[in-house]
């Protein structure tokens, strides 16, 4: 997010018209065999600060904001992974279960019990061709729940760009409400949160071109 990837249209999908700060907090948040982000803070010097950072383990839990049929939908799907052995009794559900690699085989079998042994590529196609809304729309409201919990933890002002296998492969998440509904359940500090940057790096090289332009900066 620090180099000219960020300008051109073609590579970025914005879900809000804020505006950036280019020296505010930026968060790249991705979502594919697991659940991560990277912060940083870009200086006027062209150099810039990153932090060191762990999102994935953290836990879901039902915000103020979540009406009745999400607030049921969470709690009947906990105990369905307790019944299926995939929390333990005392084990808290956590982003990466539902999220990342098979965290949308999981949200899947919940609605449709026989299809537990099916791959995850085998459900999103399912996904894609929209033969599984219900899964779609569980799998938006927790995306957007992470995000309002991203922004909740670091406040950027300078953005949250999605980007992870997962999140490329399933481009039709940021059209379903539920992804709004998710990052809205959590109220605190909402208005100015509205008016951080949030979009999704929609190619592949960006990674490429970040870490050339880290190693440029070090090397110099």
């Amino acid at each position: 997010t620090f180099t000219s990837y960020l300008h051109h249209p073609e590579n970025i999908k914005h879900l809000n018209n804020a505006e950036i700060n280019p020296h505010g907090r930026r968060v790249a948040l991705g979502v594919g065999t697991g659940v991560g982000l990277k912060d940083g803070v870009l200086f006027t010097n062209g150099d810039f600060w990153l932090g060191t950072n762990e999102m994935g383990h953290i836990g879901v839990t039902a915000p103020p904001l979540t009406d009745k049929i999400h607030y049921e939908r969470h709690q009947e799907l906990i105990r369905f992974l307790r019944s299926e052995s995939i929390l333990a009794e005392d084990e808290p559900l956590t982003f990466e279960k539902l999220l990342a690699g098979p965290g949308i085989v999981r949200i899947h079998a919940f609605f449709d019990r026989d299809a537990k042994n099916k791959s995850a590529e085998e459900v999103g196609s399912l996904v894609r061709e929209g033969h599984a809304k219900e899964t779609l729309a569980t799998f938006a409201w927790y995306l957007g729940l992470l995000v309002g919990t991203v922004q909740l933890t670091f406040m950027p002002d300078g953005g949250i760009w999605l980007t992870g296998g997962v999140i490329l492969n399933h481009m039709e998440l940021f059209d379903h409400p539920d992804f709004y509904h998710g990052i809205e359940s959590s109220p605190t500090y909402l208005k100015l949160r509205q008016e951080f940057p949030l979009g999704v790096l929609c190619g592949t090289d960006h990674a490429f071109m970040g870490g050339a332009y880290y190693a440029s900066r070090r090397l110099l």
